[in-house]
């Protein structure tokens, strides 16, 4: 469990609505925040009826914040990551342990990028998935096999 920590600044002002929203009318099941720390999303839901869910934050090879999604997790919120291709920054379709697994496996970088992300991230269930070709390419992602490469995928 985190320590409770006082509000640094004050909520943003959606923040705000979804801690009185459920006050007001008791409609309110779930919340979602974005780019919140973990002891922030811990604060914003102690104070209202509403913990958060979901918190979204960046996660890609150059920013993994496996300490803040474990803290997150440990709080019973999902992750969603956000940039998880790094907003195709960093030449990242190119770099060299990328395309020397996807090569390996016959899967693109995109491919493998995923592939590690669901393995330490688990992906929020939507109920209604997009393009039934894109649906089908992601799940292609795990006829890989696994080993020694997942665990350093990221370091280089």
């Amino acid at each position: 469990m985190l320590p409770i920590c006082p509000l640094a600044r004050p909520l943003p002002p959606t923040a705000r609505a979804a801690s009185v929203a459920p006050d007001r009318c008791g409609c309110v099941r779930a919340i979602g925040v974005s780019n919140f720390t973990p002891d922030r999303a811990v604060d914003l839901g102690i104070f209202n009826q509403t913990m958060p869910q979901m918190n979204q934050i960046e996660i890609n090879s150059f920013h993994q914040r496996q300490a803040q999604v474990e803290a997150l997790q440990a709080e019973g919120m999902l992750v969603e990551a956000w940039a998880p291709f790094a907003e195709g920054k960093h030449d990242i379709f190119h770099k060299p342990v990328l395309t020397q697994i996807g090569a390996q496996y016959g899967k693109s970088v995109a491919q493998v990028i995923l592939r590690w992300l669901v393995e330490h991230i688990p992906p929020p269930r939507r109920e209604k998935p997009g393009s039934g070709r894109v649906l089908m390419q992601n799940a292609d992602a795990f006829c890989m096999g696994s080993g020694r490469e997942w665990a350093i995928l990221f370091i280089n």
